[in-house]
Order: structure tokens, then C-alpha cells, then sequence
């Protein structure tokens, strides 16, 4: 698995499009994460113009004017996007390997520098947890800086998403939640491990206990931050090839099939 990570300064210029075209061919990346589009919106045409690869899908995050914008691109026949969360700074979305259905959540981030906006960052990635003990031996190196003022950034890692279960860590916000405890009684009574020794019932609850409030933490509060989202920012239905995606927040979400022909953009 391939990622590069690029700050662009602004995508409307035909021959910065290029360079970056170029760059991407070279490093053959699975996921493009871009930062400071100020783009308003993109479509297949202008995907193909940046990234000329087959079987393409996005979702993006609209710039304020003249500044910020946001957008994910990755190969459909590495991954499938399963759902998507929009903030202000940051666009979040679960993935679902096609190898072997390993689901994980990716966050492309683009920072202020306002105080203020910088909190409201923060509470937008306040749920993400957990990168160390899963992806804790990626390797990154920087790209050659072929346009803007900032170097693009490339993470690679030969096995992602087979590295094997994280270790448990329990982590003090789950306390925070209101159905929480009455959850771990209710799953600590329900596990019932044939084992005569009590050590031993023991441990295997124990053992149980720890994957349910796994499966909780990632299934219940991804919904969790969903509802709020929806709550904060009315969402919107799209359609993409016969599918409806729901949004939260101004986003807009596309592919590019693997037979498509496109013009324009100065390919």
C-alpha cells in the first residue's frame, strides 16, 4: 500500500497538474490525499488531467474561496469507500481492502493557523485512535518538490491491513459514553467460556471482553461522530453509478471507470 500526501497550493494551472501527473505515474501510489486544492468542485475530466490511472474514485471537500479544499482520490481496485465523514478541515473515510475486507478510517487533514479554527480541528480528529499500534512501522520519505513550497510526502507499508491484531488499550473517554459500563456488564454476563477452572473462566472473559469493546469503539463511535456530523451539517444524497452516498457536510464524491475517455484539461 502506497500514500502520498501533497499540499499543492492551488490545482487550476494546466502545467502544475502536469508535473504532478507526472510524479504520481513514477511513485504508482493506491491513495492520493491533495490539501489546498481552492478548488470549488472537480470532476472526471480534471481527476484524469491530475492522476491517469484506471478505475478511480474521490471525495472532496470544497475550498472557502480562495483557500483550503480538500480531496481523497484512491483506486477502486485496491480499496472500497464505504462511508465518508466531511468536517470543515478534514475529510474521513472508511476504507474496506479488497484483498481481504479489512476496514480501517483514513483522514485526509488540511490545518489552519487560527487559534480558534485550530480547537475546532482538534474536535473534528478527537476520535482517531489507535495509529501507532496498527500502522506504527510505515515508512515515509519525502518526494522531490517539482511545484508549490511544499514537499509531498509518500507512506508505504508491503503488508497494510495484515500486521496482525493492535494490542488493548483502554482509553479513559469510552468512560465519557453514557451506555458504556452498562454495555461491558451486559457483554460480561452474556460471555459464558466452557472452562472448569475459575482462573481460567477468567481470563477467557477477560479475552472476549476485549474484543467486544473493540468492535464498540470502532462500529458505535464512528456512528456516534456520523449523527453528529448530521446533526451539525444537514446531509446530502449522490448519486454515483447507480449508488447513493450520504454525505455530511459540503462534499462531493465521483469515479472514473476503468473504460472511460476524457478530453480536455490538456491531457
Amino acid at each position: 500500500m502506497k500514500i502520498v500526501s501533497w499540499n499543492v497550493r492551488g490545482l487550476g494551472n494546466a502545467r502544475k497538474r502536469a508535473l504532478i501527473k507526472e510524479v504520481l505515474r513514477k511513485e504508482n501510489p493506491d491513495i492520493f490525499l491533495i490539501q489546498e486544492s481552492k478548488l470549488m468542485t472537480i470532476d472526471k475530466r480534471w481527476v484524469r488531467s491530475v492522476w491517469r490511472a484506471n478505475g478511480l474514485s474521490w471525495v472532496m471537500s470544497p475550498s472557502w474561496g480562495s483557500s483550503g479544499g480538500i480531496v481523497t482520490l484512491w483506486k477502486d481496485e485496491v480499496l472500497e469507500g464505504v462511508e465518508e465523514l466531511m468536517g470543515r478541515f478534514s475529510v474521513s473515510i472508511k476504507f474496506k481492502q479488497v484483498t481481504n475486507e479489512f476496514e480501517w478510517v483514513l483522514t485526509n487533514v488540511y490545518g489552519p493557523t487560527g487559534y480558534k479554527q485550530r480547537n475546532d480541528l482538534w474536535d473534528e480528529l478527537e476520535d482517531i485512535r489507535g495509529w501507532e499500534e496498527h500502522w506504527g512501522d510505515l515508512v515515509s520519505r519525502a518526494l522531490p518538490r517539482v511545484t508549490s513550497d511544499h514537499w509531498p510526502i509518500m507512506l508505504s507499508k508491503a503488508d497494510f491491513g495484515n500486521s496482525g491484531p493492535s494490542p488493548f488499550r483502554f482509553e479513559n473517554m469510552w468512560l465519557l459514553h453514557l451506555d458504556f459500563k452498562e454495555k461491558v456488564k451486559q457483554w460480561w454476563n452474556e460471555i459464558n467460556p466452557r472452562a472448569n477452572w475459575a482462573g481460567m473462566k477468567f481470563h477467557w472473559k477477560l479475552k472476549e471482553l476485549k474484543v467486544k469493546i473493540k468492535e464498540w469503539n470502532i462500529l458505535h463511535l464512528w456512528e456516534d461522530r456520523r449523527k453528529e456530523a448530521t446533526v451539525d451539517k444537514p446531509d446530502q444524497g449522490i448519486s454515483c453509478k447507480g449508488r447513493t452516498r450520504m454525505f455530511w457536510g459540503k462534499g462531493q464524491r465521483g469515479e472514473v471507470g476503468v473504460e472511460e475517455k476524457s478530453g480536455g484539461y490538456n491531457f
